[in-house]
């Protein structure tokens, strides 16, 4: 049966979109309103508009906690690389 979410469980789900957790946002939607991927996207989706709309300073920036450990995973890949070419 699906519900719309509580105060609580909007104010998790904002503050996932703000701390740029987009697919923790979804998986909460989901868990909270049971509805299907596609409907939880397109509601993430629009709710991260409005907010970038009328709060632009919650994402003023801010980087993904997904996005980060990619560029810091990139970065140590890289690191190791060139040690290795040195020892070469």
């Amino acid at each position: 049966m699906k519900r719309t979410p509580t105060e609580e469980e909007h104010t998790k789900i904002t503050q996932a979109i703000t701390e740029g957790d987009r697919v923790e946002a979804i998986n909460l939607y989901i868990s909270v309103t049971e509805c299907g991927l596609t409907e939880a996207q397109d509601f993430i989706k629009a709710l991260t508009k409005e907010l970038k709309a009328t709060k632009p300073e919650k994402f003023v920036g801010k980087v993904s906690k997904r996005r980060f450990f990619g560029i810091f995973h990139a970065l140590a890949g890289a690191k190791k690389d060139s040690a290795q070419h040195v020892n070469e």
